[in-house]
C-alpha cells in the first residue's frame, strides 16, 4: 500500500517536473517547424482529404469489375395431417348395373416434409457503357493528383506560416525589451527632474511633463504586452497547441542570400507552384466531367451469366455437376 503510495507521488512529480522543463524550453525555429508539421489542424485535415482521394481511385475501379452474386438456400417444410369433404365423390359400384355410386366421402392428407436446397452463382460484366468507366478512372486519378498538389500547398503554407509568426513573435519581444528600456529611462528622468526641481533648478512643468512621459511608456509597454500575448497565441495555433500554453523560442541569426533576378522567380513559381498545378489538375477533370455526362446518351454492352441448381438432396447440390438431378 504505501508502496503504491510512493510510486505515486514519484510519478506526479516526475510529470510536473517533465511539464515544467517543457514549459521552460526555447524552440528553434526548425522544431516548431516540426511541431506543426505534426499536430496543425489544416495540415492535418489536408491530409486525411488526400487519402480519401486515394480510396477514390480504388473505387473507380468499379465500373469495369464483373459483379459477382452468390445465393445459397436451405428449407425445410412441414404440412400437418388434413381433411377434406368431398360431395361428389365415388364412393362405390352399383352391383347390379356396375354404375359409379356418387356420395359424401372424407379425404384425409396424412403429414408430408419436403426439403429444398438451392445454389445460384451469377457474373454481370460491363463491356462497354458509352466511356463511362475508364473516363471514372482517369478522373479520379487526375482528382488525386489535385489533392497531392493541395496537400503540398497546405504542407508549404504551414511552414511558411510558423516561419512568419515566428519572426513575428521574436520582433514583438524586442519592441517589448524597447519599451522597457524606455520605461527604465523614463522613470530615471523623472527622479531627475524632481531632484532637480527640489534644487530650484527646474520648473514644476518639466516634473510634470516628465511624469506625463513616463506614463506614455509604460502605456505603451502594456500594449506590447499584449502584442506579444497575441504573437505568442497565434504561434501556439499554427502549432496546433492550445492558445495560452506557455512558449519561448530562440533568437535567430540568419544571413540570407540575395534573391535571384525577378523573371527567374517567376519562371519557377509558374512550373512549380503547388496552386498553379491544382488548377491545372482541376481543369482536366472538369473536361473528363463533360465526358461522362455525354457518355450517358451511348448505348451500354453487359455479358450476363448464371447458373442455378436446386435439389432436396443437399449434396447433390455441389456434387457431380455435370448431372441434372430431379
Amino acid at each position: 500500500m504505501y508502496l503504491r503510495l510512493l510510486v505515486a507521488v514519484f510519478l506526479i512529480f516526475g510529470i510536473a517536473n517533465a511539464q515544467n522543463s517543457d514549459s521552460n524550453t526555447e524552440l528553434s525555429l526548425e522544431e516548431c517547424i516540426n511541431i506543426a508539421l505534426e499536430y496543425n489542424s489544416t495540415l492535418k485535415q489536408a491530409q486525411y482529404t488526400n487519402e480519401s482521394a486515394e480510396y477514390d481511385v480504388t473505387g473507380s475501379y468499379s465500373g469495369i469489375l464483373p459483379n459477382i452474386n452468390l445465393s445459397f438456400r436451405k428449407g425445410e417444410t412441414n404440412v400437418g395431417r388434413s381433411q377434406r369433404i368431398i360431395g361428389d365423390a365415388v364412393i362405390g359400384l352399383d352391383p347390379v348395373t356396375g354404375n359409379p355410386i356418387y356420395g359424401t366421402a372424407r379425404i384425409t392428407t396424412p403429414k408430408q416434409y419436403f426439403k429444398d436446397n438451392s445454389f445460384t452463382v451469377s457474373v454481370n460484366q460491363n463491356l462497354y457503357d458509352g466511356g463511362r468507366w475508364w473516363n471514372n478512372i482517369e478522373q479520379a486519378n487526375i482528382n488525386k493528383d489535385a489533392s497531392d498538389y493541395s496537400y503540398q500547398s497546405s504542407y508549404d503554407n504551414t511552414i511558411l506560416s510558423v516561419q512568419s509568426l515566428y519572426y513575428d513573435l521574436l520582433k514583438q519581444e524586442k519592441l517589448y525589451e524597447a519599451n522597457e528600456v524606455a520605461v527604465e529611462r523614463s522613470e530615471g528622468q523623472v527622479n531627475r527632474t524632481q531632484k532637480m526641481f527640489d534644487l530650484g533648478a527646474a520648473a514644476k512643468l518639466e516634473v510634470y511633463q516628465a511624469r506625463v512621459n513616463l506614463g506614455n511608456d509604460r502605456i505603451a509597454l502594456l500594449n506590447q504586452e499584449n502584442i506579444v500575448g497575441d504573437a505568442r497565441r497565434n504561434l501556439n495555433l499554427v502549432l496546433g497547441r492550445e492558445p495560452d500554453d506557455s512558449l519561448k523560442i530562440k533568437s535567430v541569426r540568419e544571413d540570407f542570400a540575395s534573391m535571384q533576378p525577378l523573371n527567374v522567380l517567376i519562371d519557377e513559381a509558374m512550373s512549380n507552384q503547388p496552386l498553379i498545378n491544382k488548377g491545372e489538375a482541376d481543369i482536366k477533370s472538369s473536361e473528363l466531367g463533360v465526358s461522362l455526362a455525354q457518355a450517358n446518351y451511348y448505348p451500354s454492352l453487359s455479358a450476363y451469366f448464371q447458373y442455378n441448381r436446386r435439389n432436396s438432396d443437399l449434396e447433390k447440390i455441389y456434387t457431380d455437376l455435370n448431372f441434372e438431378y430431379v
